[in-house]
């Protein structure tokens, strides 16, 4: 017997699945990355969080627990507000390591992407954005978004 959905009128609920091959968005995100010259690297909150937890290695990341296998790209990087001249790189961490897709740009700029990179992952890999930079950076970027497509 074919599964019956129920139509939902009010938007949100049940309803047919979507077409073979659709994609989901990843979203990582912090609405403060802290200036201080010393901390080197920053990790993005799965979602998004409010102060982005600093340290010098993975363990100090938030990770997200990839739920199906598929295939991440197109990784797009937004600022809410920007900080003085100078680099910046969000990159995606696969269970503990660079995975080789990341984003590097101005932490003067608002966006930036990386859209030809594709990066394989299975069902429950743990993923983290980081975001690194140089020493001295005093005014960083504010309100970031990284988001990825899952196919």
């Amino acid at each position: 017997m074919p599964p019956i959905f129920v139509e939902d009128t009010a938007g949100g609920g049940p309803g047919p699945p979507g077409p073979p091959g659709g994609s989901s968005v990843l979203e990582w995100g912090a609405d403060i990355v802290l200036g201080l010259p010393l901390a080197l690297r920053f990790y993005l909150f799965p979602g998004y969080g409010f102060l982005a937890p600093g340290g010098l290695g993975i363990g100090a990341a938030p990770q997200y627990r990839v739920p199906r296998a598929g295939t991440l790209r197109n990784m797009r990087v937004r600022a809410r507000g920007v900080g003085l001249p100078g680099a910046v790189t969000y990159a995606l961490i696969v269970n503990g390591a660079a995975s080789g897709l990341a984003v590097a740009m101005s932490n003067a700029a608002a966006d930036g992407s990386e859209l030809v990179t594709p990066i394989p992952v299975l069902a429950g890999d743990l993923l983290a954005i980081e975001c690194s930079r140089p020493l001295l950076t005093f005014a960083p970027q504010a309100g970031i978004v990284a988001s990825l497509e899952l196919v």
